[in-house]
C-alpha cells in the first residue's frame, strides 16, 4: 500500500523472530528504502493493510501467532505508525488475516482463522481503530491456515474461504450480511496438499469469483471455478509451480486482460510466474483506430483495411460486424474463423456534415469462449463543405456595325 501519500507503493513485512515489522518505502522505480519498523506483539506472523480508522490514511493490522491477538498500527501518513490504544484478541495460534466490512456498516472488520481452534475470528470495527469480537466464530476443517474475502454467491454480501491443512480441504463460510457466516452446502472441495495461501480472482471471465490455491506439498496451484452460488469446482489440469509454493497472487502481469498467477516457491527459492493461455478462439483487431483524410460531404473515401485474426485454439464464431456514424464496411469475414485464420475488413468514410466526426466498428464473436463478446476500433474523419465549380461567364456577340448608305451631293 501507500503508506507516505507519495504515490508509490510502500511493503509491509513481519519479522517473526523481531517481533516487529519492517516497513518499506518505494521509490517509484522498483527499489525501496527503510522506514521506522514498528513493533508488534510476540510473533507477528502476517499482516493486511486497510484504513481502519477512517481518517483516509492506511493502517495495518498485525496477526501475533505467540501472543495470540493483532496489533492494530495506525498510519500517520508519512510512512510511520502508531499503535491503537488496544490490540484485538484472537483464538489460539493464529495463522492469517482478510479485512471486509462483513457487517455492512461501512466500517473495516477482520477475520482471522485460529489453527488451533479450528475457527475464524470476526473482529468488527468500531471506526477508530479497535475491535469488537462478534458472537460466534464460525467453524471451519482442522487446522484453517489461509484466508480470502470475495462475494462468492452474488447476493452483495462478503463471504470468506480459508484453506484447512488438517484436511487439505476448502471452507466456504457464507456472509449474512450482519458479521455472522453459515457454511455453504458442499465447500469441502480439497484444493490440493498442504495448503497454505489463497486468491481470489475472476480467472475465466464470467463475471464470479474464483479461487487459486498453492499446494506446498503437489508443487501445483489448484484453480477453483466459482458457480456463483457458494461453490467451485477444479479445473482439469492445475498449473505446476516451482518447488514448495508458498505463496500465491493474482493479476495480469502481461496485459492481455487475462489473470495470471504468481507463486513463491520456498523449496526452489524462486518464484513461477504463470501466464493464463487463451482458453478457446482469441480475437484481435489490427489496427485498433482508423483515421480518414478530410472528406467533402456526399463523397465517400477510399477504403482503409482492418484485419481481424483468430489466434486461439478454437474456431471464432463471428455473429455480427458494423459500423457506427458515417463510416461503412464491407468484409470476407466467414461466419466461423478458423484457429489461426484470419480475415479484412474494409471500411470506408462519408461524411454527411462538416467538422470532426468519430464513429466505431464493432466485432461480435465469442471470444475467449465468451457468446457476445465485442471487438471494437476507432474511427474518425473530417467533412468538408463541397466544392461546387463557378459557373463560366456568358459572352454576348457583339452587334453588328451599322453601314449608313452613301449619299451624293447635289
Amino acid at each position: 500500500g501507500d503508506f507516505n501519500g507519495d504515490g508509490m507503493l510502500d511493503l509491509a513485512i513481519t519479522n517473526l523472530g523481531n517481533d516487529n515489522l519492517t516497513i518499506l518505502l518505494g521509490n517509484g522505480d522498483g527499489t525501496f528504502r527503510a522506514a521506522a519498523s514498528p513493533a508488534t506483539g510476540g510473533q507477528p506472523v502476517a499482516v493486511a493493510t486497510g484504513d481502519l480508522n477512517s481518517d483516509g490514511k492506511l493502517d495495518l493490522a498485525v496477526v501475533n501467532q505467540g501472543s495470540y491477538n493483532v496489533t492494530i498500527l495506525l498510519g500517520n501518513g508519512d510512512g510511520t505508525f502508531s499503535p491503537a490504544s488496544a490490540s484485538a484478541d484472537t483464538g489460539a495460534v493464529p495463522e492469517a488475516i482478510t479485512v471486509g466490512d462483513f457487517n455492512g456498516d461501512g466500517k473495516l472488520d477482520l477475520a482471522v482463522t485460529n489453527s488451533a481452534n479450528s475457527n475464524v475470528s470476526i473482529l468488527l470495527g468500531n471506526g477508530d481503530g479497535t475491535f469488537t469480537s462478534a458472537a460466534a466464530a464460525p467453524a471451519t476443517g482442522p487446522s484453517p491456515y489461509a484466508i480470502a474475502a470475495g462475494d462468492f454467491n452474488g447476493d452483495g454480501k462478503l463471504d470468506l474461504a480459508v484453506v484447512n491443512q488438517g484436511d487439505c480441504g476448502l471452507t466456504i463460510l457464507l456472509g449474512n450480511g450482519d458479521g455472522t457466516f453459515t457454511p455453504a452446502a458442499a465447500s469441502a472441495v480439497p484444493p490440493g496438499i498442504s495448503n497454505y495461501s489463497i486468491a481470489v480472482a475472476d480467472f475465466n471471465a464470467d463475471g464470479k469469483p474464483d479461487l487459486a490455491v498453492a499446494n506446498n506439498g503437489s508443487g501445483q496451484a489448484t484453480i477453483l471455478l466459482g458457480n456463483g452460488d457458494g461453490t467451485f469446482a477444479p479445473t482439469a489440469s492445475p498449473p505446476v509451480t516451482g518447488a514448495n509454493p508458498w505463496g500465491v497472487a493474482a493479476g495480469d502481469f502481461n496485459g492481455d486482460g487475462r489473470i495470471d498467477l504468481v507463486t513463491a516457491d520456498s523449496g526452489s527459492n524462486s518464484v513461477s510466474v504463470m501466464l493464463q493461455s487463451p482458453q478457446g478462439p482469441a480475437a484481435a483487431v489490427s489496427p485498433g483506430s482508423l483515421t480518414f483524410s478530410s472528406q467533402s460531404v456526399g463523397t465517400a473515401s477510399s477504403s482503409q483495411t482492418i484485419l481481424l485474426s483468430n489466434s486461439g485454439s478454437a474456431a471464432l464464431n463471428v455473429t455480427a460486424i458494423t459500423a457506427s456514424g458515417n463510416f461503412s464496411q464491407t468484409n470476407n469475414c466467414p461466419d466461423s474463423l478458423p484457429a489461426g485464420g484470419s480475415c479484412t475488413i474494409l471500411v470506408t468514410f462519408a461524411p454527411s456534415a462538416t467538422g470532426a466526426l468519430s464513429g466505431m466498428l464493432t466485432i461480435t464473436d465469442n471470444n475467449d469462449g465468451l457468446t457476445g463478446s465485442s471487438q471494437t476500433a476507432m474511427l474518425a474523419g473530417t467533412g468538408t463543405a463541397p466544392v461546387t465549380a463557378s459557373p463560366a461567364p456568358v459572352v454576348l456577340p457583339s452587334a453588328p456595325a451599322s453601314v449608313l448608305p452613301l449619299q451624293s451631293g447635289r
